[in-house]
């Protein structure tokens, strides 16, 4: 199935992609939210979101698939970016007491709290595996593996085994 083509000559979105159903469809496969989360936004069981889900799964033009794996793509590499930009940030100081001053290490530097930069790396990580997933670079892969076994008796003579 061809997506049909604007006056211009350009790919037009496949009706499947308009309205409520393609707005589940992105909040489920581009946005990776729950069925749980997108049924309770538009009012409708998990279960109709899994059939809208199949329903125009099955009905998406090649192109249109192709079109939803390079935005997808394309936002990942943006939060991906965005992540390790704020993982490059330098570390907020560490506030005690009930004044809230700045806590100081014994050389006089402030005392860094590195939780936001682990945080901001393992949104990187977590957005580097949808990707891989997306893209179908974690998929299994089948290998052949094949060997011999020999077996030997030493220090020990035949008539022995008798």
């Amino acid at each position: 199935m061809m997506a049909e083509q604007k006056r211009d000559g350009g790919p037009r979105t496949a009706p499947q992609l308009e309205g409520r159903n393609g707005s589940v469809w992105r909040a489920v496969t581009i946005y990776r939210r729950t069925y749980e989360d997108v049924a309770e936004e538009f009012g409708i069981s998990k279960q109709r979101v899994g059939q809208i889900i199949d329903e125009t799964r099955k009905n998406i033009p090649t192109v249109d698939m192709d079109a939803m794996r390079r935005q997808s793509l394309d936002l990942y590499a943006e939060l991906t970016n965005r992540a390790l930009e704020i993982a490059d940030l330098a570390p907020a100081p560490i506030f005690v007491g009930k004044d809230g001053n700045i806590a100081y290490d014994t050389n006089g530097e402030p005392v860094r709290d590195y939780s936001g930069r682990l945080r901001a790396m393992e949104t990187a990580a977590k957005f580097d595996a949808e990707t891989r997933k997306l893209m179908g670079l974690d998929s299994a892969l089948k290998a052949e593996i094949s060997g011999s076994m020999s077996i030997e008796i030493v220090g020990v003579s035949p008539d022995e085994l008798s």
